[in-house]
């Protein structure tokens, strides 16, 4: 995902507005020298509380590698989690497996990430 020179303005409560937030993690890489034309590249990932475990395991590997990353949160359990390395998906929260089971819930869960990366760019 490319970042604009715009990304949206929305802050998350009690923290640094989320394009602030977006544009320091963006480079790919923390150390941002490393790949200077990566610059307006965002890598994101999305979960929800219900994946902790394997996020957690990725983001381990992710660290390893030296990556920079935020998280696209489905719900506010793994958003408060995560705290300033993610940001909640836009619509409807689901609940665990909430969504899963619910008619039409997997891909209202699919469409709200699409549009999550919509506002980022």
């Amino acid at each position: 995902v490319e970042v604009t020179t715009t990304p949206p303005q929305s802050p998350e409560p009690g923290s640094e507005p989320l394009a602030a937030r977006l544009q320091r993690h963006a480079g790919v890489y923390r150390d941002k020298s490393h790949a200077p034309e990566l610059k307006n590249v965002l890598l994101l990932t999305a979960a929800n509380s219900g994946y902790l475990e394997m996020l957690t395991n990725w983001e381990c590997i992710a660290q390893r590698l030296g990556l920079d990353w935020m998280v696209i949160a489905i719900d506010s359990e793994l958003q408060q989690h995560l705290g300033e390395r993610s940001f909640s998906a836009t619509g409807k929260e689901w609940q665990k497996a909430e969504g899963f089971f619910s008619k039409g819930g997997f891909q209202l869960i699919a469409c709200n990430k699409i549009r999550s990366v919509a506002e980022v760019l």
